[in-house]
């Protein structure tokens, strides 16, 4: 299931939890445009994909995260759903695109909350946070 949300005049959010979307992205080189806005869970087969996409295994979880997911993006481009396995919520925004992009696992296990508020979108996986943040 996708959908498309504007919340700002110049700012798109895709939802994703399949790779049924095509939205003409074109493949990048470099990932310094990609920024991991939200992570929260884990991708169950990093080694197959620190070894598919030449991300280091031996960095801290959370760098190898981040460096997988921008890997997979820069390859797959929204394809990337059909290569990670586990449990996840992600923001990830594409500063050429000017998009960003809102992706759970294939099964929706992990919650991801979020709002508009003030031009920027808050994401949590407690409602109780978002709740809580000023101007909500």
């Amino acid at each position: 299931v996708m959908k498309s949300l504007t919340y700002r005049a110049d700012n798109a959010i895709i939802f994703l939890t399949s790779s049924k979307f095509d939205g003409g992205i074109t493949m990048k080189s470099s990932t310094d445009h990609i920024q991991i806005r939200y992570f929260s869970g884990y991708i169950r087969n990093w080694k197959t994909l620190c070894e598919t996409l030449s991300v280091d295994p031996a960095l801290s979880r959370e760098a190898r995260e981040e460096a997988i997911l921008k890997a997979a993006y820069a390859a797959w481009q929204t394809g990337m759903t059909e290569h990670l396995y586990g449990m996840f919520a992600i923001a990830l925004y594409d500063a050429q695109l000017q998009k960003l992009f809102v992706i759970r696992d294939q099964v929706g296990q992990k919650q991801m909350f979020y709002a508009p508020v003030e031009g920027e979108l808050l994401c949590s996986g407690d409602i109780n946070e978002i709740a809580a943040a000023e101007g909500t």
